[in-house]
């Protein structure tokens, strides 16, 4: 049964709160802000590197927000590095044996008579109960 969203809760997430930003992008906006505001300290102390790393982290936030073809580009950013990440780390080559070893089939008993002298070997049938 497929999943069908009642036409009033539509685009409820994308509520917009300035022209085209909606509460996402200004949350990542000021937290791409304080970050950058963060790391500029750590790398410069103090100085125009500060405000540089805050306008530089503030727009990398809000442009993690935004939707590309449905999906926002935080989201498809990390999905692509777990991608190649777990392509990097697992072997290449997969072992078929080991997927589908099957075990070795019981030796079937065999019955030996004489017919006419010469030895005849004949595989011997269980008996249904």
């Amino acid at each position: 049964m497929p999943y069908t969203e009642l036409e009033q809760f539509l685009g409820r997430g994308e509520e917009k709160v300035i022209w085209l930003l909606s509460y996402k992008n200004i949350a990542g906006l000021i937290a791409g802000g304080i970050i950058g505001h963060r790391l500029g300290r750590a790398i410069a102390g103090e100085g125009g590197l500060v405000f540089l790393c805050t306008i530089l982290g503030a727009g990398l936030g809000i442009a993690l927000t935004f939707q590309h073809h449905g999906l926002l580009i935080l989201r498809r950013l990390t999905i692509r590095v777990r991608f190649y990440l777990q392509r990097a780390i697992r072997p290449r080559t997969v072992d078929a044996e080991a997927i589908f070893a099957a075990p070795p089939p019981p030796p079937t008993p065999i019955r030996v008579f004489l017919h006419d002298g010469t030895p005849v070997i004949v595989p011997q049938i269980e008996r249904m109960r």
